[in-house]
């Protein structure tokens, strides 16, 4: 579980377009 919130971060952090406090919170 805990490597597939990982793995969504990372995408998010792909977009760039996320907030960093909201990129933590997923």
């Amino acid at each position: 579980q805990n490597g597939r919130i990982y793995e969504l971060s990372s995408d998010i952090n792909e977009l760039g377009d996320i907030d960093p406090n909201l990129k933590l919170e997923v």
